[in-house]
């Protein structure tokens, strides 16, 4: 829980570490629940903060992303030292908007009332051992159609699932977002534009 006991997110790595010494035969899915860039982003970093960028709240906020990505190459790294093939899948469950835009106060919070479309973009990641190249999809994706790709990417099959909904197809999915209190158009959001 992000309000629980703050613990580093780096502490992941060493319990992934520990689960992939027991081997196994058989496929296995880990699942890593991060906190990442959730609010009060200074109390989230493992390092003073380093970055200068328009006030101390997105300096931390632009760090936690740095750790967060220090995490993920660790957990690939840990991941290609097991010799085995595998698949990394990265996403957060939500975005953030700005919060007192143009005040020296500026930071960004979880947009619970009035969530505009900077609370519905979130980073998605798909990592595999056997990958060729770089690919980058920018389409939108609903996740309302989480659940069929998951399926999809894990090669299950389950009759209520869309089984050929594939994440990496470059056809857009028409966005609707439910903005606390009932399905909107995502386009019909206001812009929250990054903060100079």
């Amino acid at each position: 829980d992000y309000a629980s006991m703050n613990y580093h997110d780096s502490i992941l790595l060493s319990l992934l570490e520990r689960a992939l010494q027991q081997k196994s035969h058989k496929p296995r899915l880990f699942i890593l629940h991060t906190m990442g860039s959730h609010v009060n982003f200074e109390a989230r970093l493992e390092h003073p903060i380093h970055f200068d960028y328009y006030n101390r709240k997105l300096s931390a906020y632009i760090q936690t992303i740095e750790q967060t990505d220090t995490l993920l190459k660790g957990i690939y790294e840990a991941l290609q030292q097991q010799g085995d093939s595998f698949s990394m899948l990265y996403f957060s469950d939500h975005g953030l908007m700005t919060q007192d835009r143009g005040s020296m106060f500026a930071s960004l919070t979880h947009g619970d009332t009035n969530p505009n479309k900077a609370c519905y973009r979130v980073p998605f990641v798909l990592l595999s051992s056997d990958d060729t190249g770089h690919k980058v999809l920018k389409v939108n994706k609903s996740a309302f159609n989480f659940l069929s790709g998951y399926a999809h990417w894990l090669g299950i099959k389950e009759r209520s699932l869309d089984s050929h909904y594939d994440f990496l197809s470059p056809t857009p999915d028409s966005l609707q977002v439910f903005d606390q209190y009932k399905n909107v158009p995502f386009a019909d959001l206001a812009e929250d534009e990054v903060i100079k």
